[in-house]
């Protein structure tokens, strides 16, 4: 898990109330309540990507919905966790490590927003099976799975 964890879970949690997001979270909302553009494009190599300069996410068209919605969330956190300006700003010192510990906090901060802990684990604790779990937050197997784990709510 990221080192940010309590950091992560608090700007997905601010961004949701700000933007007015309900579950399930509107990635679209969110990335247009932030200024960036949303750009579907049919074949890309990787899942999204955020062109920083340009104020757009660009997204694997091809991928399964709930595939899309994580990776829009996970760029987003990139965004608001200022991966991008990080990286401009010292380029040259960027590492491999640095690397990793951003990818981490953007798939944790993805988590974070697209089930957020209040609810989750109010579902969690009002009996919600895996399956309605999936159907609400429109999320994949793994990405519940994971978030569930760091809850402790499995």
């Amino acid at each position: 898990m990221p080192a940010r964890v309590a950091y992560c879970e608090r700007v997905a949690a601010k961004l949701q109330g700000d933007l007015g997001l309900a579950v399930p979270i509107d990635v679209e909302a969110a990335a247009a309540g932030l200024s960036l553009r949303l750009v579907v494009k049919r074949r890309m190599s990787a899942e999204a990507l955020l062109a920083l300069t340009e104020k757009t996410i660009y997204v694997n068209g091809s991928a399964p919905m709930n595939r899309r919605r994580f990776s829009v969330a996970h760029e987003i956190g990139h965004y608001v966790l200022d991966h991008e300006r990080e990286r401009l700003d010292r380029y040259e010192e960027e590492t491999q490590s640095g690397s990793k510990v951003w990818e981490a906090e953007a798939n944790y901060f993805a988590s974070a927003l697209l089930m957020p802990k209040t609810e989750l684990t109010a579902d969690r604790k009002a009996g919600l099976g895996f399956d309605a779990l999936l159907s609400k937050y429109i999320v994949s197997r793994e990405a519940l799975t994971i978030r569930l784990s760091n809850l402790k709510l499995l």
